[in-house]
């Protein structure tokens, strides 16, 4: 109750109105009447536990498109961000700046204004050869067979098929699959883009991510690489797991 009083204070002063509820359903009430709020999300639970909440609200009619953030406590990025998948637009950890939180609320509402205007395109399903991603639902189709990833592979290859037949670099896919105030190796990026290709290429299926060695990886109808490579060996550097 201290830490929602505190928030309170601080939305208000800014504009903002803000109420305190006390689970998805609650959540999903104050929705129908107010479509066009946005969700924190303070977790004293466990990451599955906090996962299950934010993936119930997302696939919902009522949440979808809703921007949700997620505070959680210090020293716990490391287990909610391994749980954590596409449904949450941010991560901020308590104590929260003000400044800090009043600016992500903000830029979670633009990004919101701007996919509206676009005619909401960014909830279109991505196709690129037998692959197709439901961005509504979160999942994965590859020739009418479903594919389970882990919300980082899940992050990953969205950004790929996004750019089809181009290289992009551990750089850009650490960007776009993990919290920028988190660190992540070059052995992570490696060793989830292993594992996101293992997950495509089942069976006699062709195997569409090519590795341009030094450089990065594409996405590519006409790979000529493997299932498995060397890059894909040895053990993952634990900066994040998923």
């Amino acid at each position: 109750m201290e830490l929602y009083l505190l928030l309170d204070h601080i939305l208000r002063f800014e504009g903002f109105a803000s109420r305190l509820v006390g689970g998805v359903e609650e959540i999903q009430t104050l929705l129908q009447v107010a479509p066009s709020a946005m969700v924190l999300i303070e977790s004293r639970s466990s990451a599955e536990a906090f996962r299950d909440l934010c993936l119930t609200l997302r696939q919902d009619r009522v949440g979808a498109g809703v921007p949700i953030l997620a505070l959680i406590a210090q020293r716990a990025e490391r287990e909610y961000v391994s749980a954590i998948g596409p449904e949450i637009a941010e991560i901020l950890v308590r104590p929260i700046w003000p400044a800090k939180l009043i600016q992500s609320i903000r830029c979670a509402l633009r990004r919101r204004r701007e996919a509206a205007t676009a005619g909401d395109t960014a909830a279109r399903p991505i196709q690129y050869a037998d692959i197709e991603m439901d961005l509504a639902s979160y999942r994965v189709w590859r020739g009418g067979r479903e594919i389970h990833l882990s919300p980082t592979e899940f992050k990953l290859l969205r950004h790929l098929l996004e750019r089809p037949e181009q290289v992009v670099t551990r750089q850009e896919l650490r960007i776009a699959a993990w919290p920028r105030n988190i660190h992540v190796g070059p052995r992570t990026i490696d060793v989830h883009v292993g594992r996101l290709r293992r997950a495509l290429s089942m069976g006699t299926e062709a195997n569409l991510v090519r590795t341009i060695r030094s450089v990065g990886w594409a996405l590519s109808a006409g790979s000529a690489d493997k299932a498995s490579t060397p890059i894909e060996a040895g053990h993952d550097d634990r900066a994040s797991s998923s």
